[in-house]
Parts: structure tokens; C-alpha cells; sequence
């Protein structure tokens, strides 16, 4: 069966003064068609500093807004037990998008 719901958006920024409205952008299309295609959910996945997908996924709940940090778990990988705070310093922080919080209702 062909998934006709399939719904991705990869955001890439290039300046940090921009990740909140793209993010809120890509998210706010994602949400419109959760609404229209009701099954799936959306999944904001970090894949490094710049570089986003935001996309319906069926391992979402249905009405749920929820993230995951490729780029936290690679850098956990690699940080060595000399110096933990390697991972830290080039990770950041995790996405929250100023409109949503994780697993956060998106039902109107």
C-alpha cells in the first residue's frame, strides 16, 4: 500500500536569528496537513546546527508535536570520558519551536 500521506519538509538554515521562523513555518504546513490526512502526527527531527526535517509520522500520535535530536545522540557517541563537555559545546540546545512544546496537542 502506497502511503499517500507522506508529508516532509527539510529546513535548512544558515543563520540562527532564522531557525524560529522556519521551524514555525514548516511546522504550521505539517499541521494543516495532520489535520487534512487524520492518522499520523508530527516529527521535528534535528539532524545537525542547520539542518531540520519536519515531517507526518505514523510512530507519532495523531494530534502530537514530538522531537528528536540526531545531532545530541551523534555527539553523545563521540564525546570522550576525558571530556564530556565536548558533546556540549558543539550540540546547543534542543529545538523548541516558540509556538509548540514537545508532544504538544495540535487538535483544533
Amino acid at each position: 500500500m502506497i502511503d499517500q500521506t507522506h508529508y516532509a519538509v527539510q529546513v535548512r538554515i544558515d543563520h540562527r536569528s532564522e531557525l524560529q521562523n522556519e521551524l514555525d513555518r514548516a511546522l504550521e504546513e505539517a499541521i494543516g496537513e495532520a489535520l487534512k490526512n487524520p492518522g499520523p502526527g508530527v516529527l521535528v527531527t534535528r539532524h545537525d546546527h542547520r539542518t531540520f526535517t519536519v515531517e507526518l509520522s505514523s510512530d507519532v500520535p495523531h494530534g502530537t508535536i514530538s522531537e528528536l535530536d540526531l545531532h545530541a545522540s551523534v555527539c553523545a557517541l563521540t564525546a570522550t570520558s576525558r571530556d564530556p563537555a565536548s558533546c556540549l559545546r558543539g550540540c546547543g540546545s534542543i529545538i523548541r519551536p516558540s509556538k509548540r512544546r514537545p508532544n504538544t496537542n495540535i487538535s483544533r
